[in-house]
C-alpha cells in the first residue's frame, strides 16, 4: 500500500473533523438527544480497528454484579465517585482514592459506585448492572420518546456522514482487501438502538442521582454518556479526574473550536499544564490542575533511594511498556530489536488488558517478559531506556529520569507533543532504535509541565468541593 493510501489515526481524525464541520454534527439534535457525542468515539474505534490502524482489543467478560435489591440499598450523599475499572496491587484506585480521602477528611461519606469486575459483589451500586437494568426498565418509555422524533432527513444526514467516511477511506480499504462497506461495521446503518439505549439510561441515572441526593459526581474515565447525561439532568456537576494520556485527537474529550459539547464533564482535574494545552477540551469545561498523582511522587522518591546504591537505571536495560491496541506489532518489533542489539536486555511489560505475549520459539535470550505482578514504575526506575507507543508510562518514565523512545506505530500521534518538545525520540524502524540506544540522553527535569507539584490539602479541597 502506498504512503498516500496508508491509513493513520491522524488521517481518520481529519476525515471525521471534515464531516463534523460540514454537517454541524455537534449541534445535531434528534428530539432531545445529540447523536454525535454518543457516536463519535464508538464509530472512530470501529473504523480504526477495521482498517488495522489499531488491533482489536480482547473482548471483556460481562461483570456479574449484585442483584437490584442490593443495589437499591444506599445512603443519600452529596458526593458520588465512580472509580477506575482497574486497581493497583492493593486493590485501590489511585485516580479517585485521593478524592475519597479528602471528602472523608472534611466530614463527607461519598457514595462510591462499583465499576469493573473487582467491585462485583462488593455491595456497591454496580455501574454495569445499573446500566443493564435501566436499559431494560425504561426501554419502552425511551422508544416512545425516540420513535416520534425520527425523520427521513435524519437518516439521510446520517447516510451522508457514513458515505463521506467510506469514500475518503475507500483506497485504504482496497489496499487491505476489504469491502468499503466493512469500514464502518455495525454503524453503517442509522443507530436507532443507540438513541433508545441512551434515552433509557439517561432516565435511569437521572432518577438514581435524584434519589441519592447527589450534588457532585467524580467519574474516572468519563465515557459513559448515559451516566453523564442523567447526572447533569438531575442537576449534578460532573467532574472527570485525569487517569491517562489525552491529546488533541482524543475521540471523547477533544472538541477543537467548540464552546460546549453535550454529555461532557463539567470539570476536568488535570495533572499539569501540558494536558490542557494539547487536549482541545470544550471551552466551557473548567480545567483545574491538581498536580502529580501520589504514585508518581512515591516513584520519584523510590528512584532517588535506588540512586544512592547505584540500582537505578541499570545500563543497557530497555523496558517496553506495551499497548493493548498494538500487541502483535510491538512483539514482532521486539524480537527483531533484541536480535539486532544482543548487548541490551529488553523487557516487555504488558498492559493488563493484553493476553500474554508469545515471542515464538526463536526468541532471543535477551528478550524477557515481565511478571504481571511487577510494578511498572519500579521497573522503569531500574531501566536506562523506556519505550512505548502512546502509553502514559512514557511521561512517567520521563519524570523518573529515563531515556524515552516513542515507537512509531499507530497511535503515537497522541503524544506527538512529547516528541516535538524534544523530551522523547520517535523510533520508526530498527536503525532508528539502534541509534537511539547508542546516543540518547535523558531529557532533564521538565516534569513539572506534565506533572505539577501535588496540590496541598487546602488546594485540593478547594478544587473538589461543591461550589456554594
Amino acid at each position: 500500500m502506498s504512503d498516500e493510501l496508508k491509513p493513520s489515526i491522524e488521517r481518520v481524525w481529519g476525515i471525521f473533523a471534515d464531516i463534523e464541520a460540514r454537517e454541524n454534527l455537534v449541534a445535531w439534535k434528534i428530539g432531545s438527544i445529540y447523536l454525535w457525542p454518543l457516536l463519535r468515539g464508538m464509530l472512530m474505534r470501529e473504523v480504526t480497528e477495521q482498517l488495522g490502524i489499531f488491533e482489536r482489543r480482547p473482548a471483556v467478560s460481562p461483570v456479574k454484579a449484585a442483584s437490584s435489591e442490593t443495589l437499591a440499598a444506599f445512603a443519600p450523599a452529596d458526593y458520588a465517585v465512580v472509580p477506575f475499572t482497574r486497581r493497583d496491587a492493593n486493590g485501590l484506585d489511585p485516580f479517585s482514592g485521593f478524592i475519597v480521602d479528602s471528602l472523608k477528611a472534611h466530614g463527607h461519606q461519598p457514595l462510591i459506585l462499583g465499576m469493573g469486575p473487582e467491585d462485583a459483589g462488593s455491595g456497591r451500586p454496580q455501574v454495569e448492572t445499573l446500566e443493564q437494568e435501566f436499559t431494560a426498565r425504561y426501554r419502552r418509555q425511551a422508544l416512545l420518546l425516540v420513535a416520534p422524533t425520527l425523520r427521513k432527513s435524519h437518516r439521510e444526514k446520517y447516510s451522508r456522514v457514513i458515505a463521506h467516511i467510506e469514500s475518503e477511506l475507500s483506497g485504504a480499504a482496497a489496499g487491505l482487501g476489504i469491502s468499503v462497506s466493512e469500514i464502518t461495521g455495525p454503524y453503517r446503518h442509522f443507530p436507532r438502538w443507540l438513541l433508545v439505549q441512551f434515552a433509557a439510561q439517561r432516565m435511569g441515572w437521572k432518577k438514581f442521582f435524584i434519589t441519592a441526593k447527589v450534588r457532585k459526581v467524580f467519574i474516572v474515565n468519563a465515557w459513559k454518556r448515559g451516566l453523564i447525561a442523567g447526572a447533569q439532568a438531575a442537576g449534578v456537576t460532573v467532574v472527570e479526574p485525569q487517569h491517562g494520556a489525552i491529546s488533541g485527537i482524543h475521540p471523547y474529550l477533544s472538541w477543537a473550536g467548540q464552546t460546549e459539547v453535550s454529555y461532557q464533564p463539567d470539570e476536568f482535574l488535570e495533572w499539569g499544564q501540558y494536558w490542557g494545552d494539547v487536549a482541545d477540551l470544550p471551552a466551557a469545561t473548567k480545567r483545574k490542575i491538581i498536580g502529580s498523582p501520589d504514585f508518581i511522587t512515591h516513584a520519584v522518591a523510590r528512584t532517588a533511594e535506588l540512586a544512592k546504591t547505584g540500582d537505578d537505571h541499570q545500563p543497557k536495560t530497555v523496558l517496553i511498556a506495551s499497548q493493548a491496541h498494538a500487541t502483535k506489532a510491538i512483539t514482532e518489533f521486539l524480537v527483531r530489536a533484541a536480535a539486532a542489539n544482543p548487548d541490551f536486555v529488553f523487557t516487555l511489560k504488558q498492559h493488563p488488558q493484553e493476553a500474554p505475549a508469545d515471542f515464538g520459539p526463536n526468541a532471543p535470550a535477551n528478550l524477557l517478559l515481565a511478571d504481571p505482578a511487577d510494578n511498572t514504575l519500579d521497573l522503569m526506575a531500574r531501566s536506562e531506556f523506556v519505550l512505548g507507543v502512546y502509553t502514559t508510562a512514557l511521561f512517567e518514565a520521563l519524570t523518573l529520569g529515563c531515556k524515552v523512545g516513542v515507537l512509531g506505530f499507530s497511535g503515537w500521534q497522541h503524544i506527538r507533543g512529547l516528541v516535538e518538545r524534544g523530551d522523547a525520540t520517535l523510533i520508526e524502524n530498527q536503525d532508528a532504535l539502534t541509534r537511539f540506544l547508542a546516543s540518547a540522553t535523558a531529557a532533564g527535569d521538565r516534569s513539572d509541565y506534565y506533572y505539577a507539584q501535588p496540590a496541598s490539602e487546602a488546594e485540593l479541597w478547594a478544587a473538589i468541593k461543591i461550589a456554594e
